[in-house]
């Protein structure tokens, strides 16, 4: 067979040979990643969803199937690392809802995670949702004054008011920040 024959030449000069990376090769190498997950053969699950993300860093179905591997097979840092990349990747495809679901996800297992807070602020206003935008901004200006970083604390209060929010007199709050400055 020319394929078998072809694999053989390759491995016995150790070629490196690259694959086309059409989307057909992308959306097969997902596939196989997908059917290894199944079998609970984590490593080659991993090996092929990380082969995709390489020519495709946004890909969801290769970041949905890492989660799943590194759920199953017990890597919470790896598992977090790669909720962190999902989520990057569903803003940048502006997929809010699904964001804030894995926002609040890993925010219930570490709620001062300020990079994730931020993210999920992000999330809120691709939604819509400008109540939740406005209280999750307040919520990180008042950990940023407890830590005494009063610049990142007006930032917060700034974004609230460029949007116009009606819900919070926000004036009173930066007026603190500017005294504590």
């Amino acid at each position: 067979d020319y394929d078998e024959a072809l694999t053989r030449l390759v491995n016995e000069l150790e070629l490196d040979v690259e694959l086309p990376t059409t989307q057909e090769f992308i959306d097969k190498t997902v596939e196989v990643a997908e059917n290894y997950l199944e079998l609970s053969i984590y490593d080659e699950a991993e090996r092929n969803f990380l082969k995709v993300l390489e020519i495709q860093p946004d890909n969801l179905s290769a970041r949905r199937g890492l989660i799943e591997v590194y759920t199953e097979s017990q890597k919470p840092e790896q598992l977090k690392e790669q909720i962190v990349a999902l989520i990057d990747a569903l803003i940048n495809k502006k997929e809010f809802d699904e964001c804030i679901k894995y926002c609040e996800q890993l925010l219930e297992k570490e709620p001062d995670n300020l990079e994730v807070r931020e993210k999920l602020v992000e999330a809120y206003k691709g939604s819509g949702n400008m109540e939740s935008f406005a209280g999750e901004l307040m919520y990180l200006a008042d950990v940023y004054i407890e830590k005494e970083q009063y610049e990142q604390a007006l930032k917060m209060y700034e974004k609230i008011e460029a949007e116009n929010i009606d819900i919070i007199d926000i004036h009173p709050h930066i007026t603190q920040v500017l005294v504590a400055l």
